[in-house]
């Protein structure tokens, strides 16, 4: 899906834009609720590095 949102697919774009609103909200809650100093990201969404740092939906 990640690649199809690269080469511009709009279905694709849009669903990495809702993984990524959707990564982003869980961390936040995290962070918020648990008081942490740091979130390290492992795994699937790890391996994704600056690609979830989608322009537009950062800042």
């Amino acid at each position: 899906m990640f690649d199809a949102a690269d080469a511009g697919h709009p279905a694709a774009r849009a669903l990495r834009a809702d993984v990524v609103r959707g990564v982003a909200g869980a961390v936040q809650l995290l962070v918020l609720s648990t008081d942490v100093d740091a979130v390290v990201l492992g795994g699937g969404v790890a391996h994704l590095g600056d690609r979830l740092l989608t322009p537009g939906l950062v800042g």
